[in-house]
């Protein structure tokens, strides 16, 4: 068949990625349920719709996994049940709505959890800390999305029209690209274990006392911000609620209200805000000689490109507009 030259090339970097994951020392489970997710779209490319209905409980499993506080339950099982059920209706057009649904609800509710998850993450490490989110699940999903969307239309195509090389060519190469993104960031991803539990135990606010107890409100909260601030404790890259809480030898559930009480913010909010006073402060004292890379690890940032989205958010012009602007009223 005309369409199956098409998936010869995306299919190998599939098969690529897919072995080059599994082979790592360890697999996670977000990232082994990605891998079977793989798996069935590259399974759908040669064998049809049927894999397809199997490609995205998967990464339902994935997502589940990444963001969740208590992971894979025993009733998650349950979301490959329809797909079960549909298989002798496969290419078929009952199967294909519910295959459009299926997308549709599980990209949906993959967003909402992502998004939870992110902002409950916020309370607990500062933004900057990129490799934390669940943003790359999300992107993961979006490209697979449109791989197996696309696999289907191609599949449905009658092959006048994929008999055309100029065709076959530009489809390849679009599978291929997307394939190839799935694959290096599922590689690329980073497991944190517990970490999930660890955010949803704090936003559901359990307290959990230190040997010293709890800071009393109407004589410490203002004095231990204070000590952040002056000290300049925000300057660590590696800087979290937890580690925050050690330091001012209170617990972190309290350290998280008491910034949110005093400061109006979330504890990334806080730690992003003091990292962009201090970067300013070096531009005032060094002038145009700043090289904004350095000042910004300086002032806390281990990633870059954080720093930027961080001060462009807050100062609404990037830090490279600033320092200009700046220097030019000097």
């Amino acid at each position: 068949m005309n369409e199956n030259v098409i998936f010869i090339l995306p299919a190998a970097i599939a098969l690529f990625w897919i072995l080059r994951i599994f082979l790592q020392k360890e697999v996670d489970k977000a990232r082994l349920f990605i891998i079977f997710g793989m798996l069935m779209a590259l399974l759908t490319m040669f064998f049809r719709e049927t894999f397809a209905l199997f490609t995205f409980p998967f990464f339902h499993l994935a997502v589940r996994e990444k963001t969740s506080a208590h992971g894979i339950g025993k009733w998650d099982s349950l979301v490959f049940l329809p797909s079960v059920l549909l298989i002798p209706y496969a290419g078929e057009t009952l199967a294909n709505v519910f295959l459009i649904i299926q997308i549709a609800v599980i990209s949906i509710w993959s967003v909402l959890s992502v998004r939870k998850y992110n902002r409950q993450l916020a309370e607990v490490y500062d933004s900057s800390v990129e490799e934390n989110t669940a943003n790359d699940i999300g992107q993961i999903l979006m490209f697979m999305i449109f791989t197996v969307i696309t696999t289907v239309i191609i599949v449905m195509l009658p092959d006048f029209v994929t008999s055309s090389l100029l065709v076959r060519i530009i489809l390849a190469i679009f599978l291929s690209v997307l394939q190839f993104n799935v694959g290096i960031l599922t590689f690329r991803m980073k497991d944190t274990p517990g970490l999930a539990a660890e955010i949803a135990e704090i936003a559901a606010g359990e307290t959990l006392q230190n040997d010293g107890g709890m800071i009393s409100p109407a004589s410490g909260d203002e004095k231990l911000l204070a000590k952040v601030e002056s000290e300049n404790l925000y300057l660590d890259p590696t800087l979290s609620l937890v580690s925050l809480a050690e330091i001012l030898h209170t617990n972190r559930t309290y350290l998280s209200s008491m910034i949110h009480s005093l400061r109006g913010v979330n504890f990334s909010d806080y730690i992003n805000n003091l990292r962009i006073n201090y970067f300013i402060e070096i531009v005032r004292n060094e002038g145009s000689s700043v090289n904004i890379k350095d000042a910004a690890m300086r002032a806390g940032y281990s990633n870059i490109q954080s720093f930027y989205r961080n001060f462009s958010d807050k100062m609404q012009m990037t830090p490279k507009t600033w320092v200009a602007n700046y220097t030019k009223q000097q």
